[in-house]
């Protein structure tokens, strides 16, 4: 991370910024235990293996788009919060998940920004691993189904859609409309950015736009499953 991106963020750079990909060694598993991707939440088959995290991934592809999209930039970070030890007493638990959450919230903004800007540069294969990465992220900070994810949902609409993945762009469009529809005191300019991505997504292909001044038809409305499981078909 270059010094004027850490200190927009907060964030020191990893002072040791490399990883190996090695195939999951199902043996050395504890009994039961299933390392699921990242990014798909399907089984892993490899894990990248950095100084401060194991990190585990369905295809050497995905680990190799994760690490150049936004994991090399972050690594450190992640590792810290996810091998952290829960403090003991109750006001000192509550302390380490305000702090926690803070450092999370940096984190989303710092994934927003690398997926942006490479879906400016048209490397949508890496804009998607960081959006996934500050949807992840936001989904611990606030929980399912909350408006504050909407964001995070339209920038995996637009990274799938400029990768001409339609269907995982539709499926994230619909997940944004349906907090949307459930939440009347968002923003215009939120619903606005919804009705540009569903018109390019349709003229994409092909399909003419409905309105969005209701509820999507039934057989637009993500189920239990989708809200549940959106990660499934996230890069497939």
């Amino acid at each position: 991370v270059s010094g004027r991106m850490a200190d927009h963020f907060g964030f020191a750079p990893p002072p040791n910024a490399t990883f190996r990909i090695e195939k999951v060694n199902t043996l050395a598993s504890a009994k039961g235990v299933v390392h699921r991707c990242e990014l798909t939440g399907n089984q892993a088959q490899v894990m990248l293996i950095t100084p401060y995290v194991t990190l585990y991934y369905e295809t050497r592809e995905h680990a190799a788009n994760a690490w150049e999209g936004i994991i090399h930039k972050i690594v450190h970070i992640i590792g810290g919060l996810r091998t952290a030890k829960q403090a003991i007493g109750a006001d000192e638990r509550a302390s380490q998940l305000e702090e926690a959450n803070a450092t999370r919230m940096k984190l989303i903004r710092m994934c927003q920004s690398e997926a942006t800007k490479s879906c400016v540069r048209g490397e949508f294969h890496l804009a998607i691993p960081a959006a996934v990465y500050a949807l992840q992220l936001l989904t611990e900070v606030y929980g399912d189904g909350r408006l504050e994810l909407v964001s995070a949902h339209l920038l995996l609409a637009e990274s799938n859609l400029g990768a001409r993945r339609f269907p995982q762009a539709e499926q994230f469009l619909t997940l944004a409309n349906w907090v949307l529809v459930k939440n009347p005191e968002a923003s215009d300019a939120l619903r606005s950015t919804l009705q540009r991505n569903f018109g390019k997504h349709y003229a994409s292909i092909g399909k003419t736009l409905f309105s969005f001044n209701d509820e999507l038809p039934s057989e637009g409305r993500p189920n239990k499953m989708q809200k549940k499981n959106w990660r499934l078909e996230v890069i497939h």
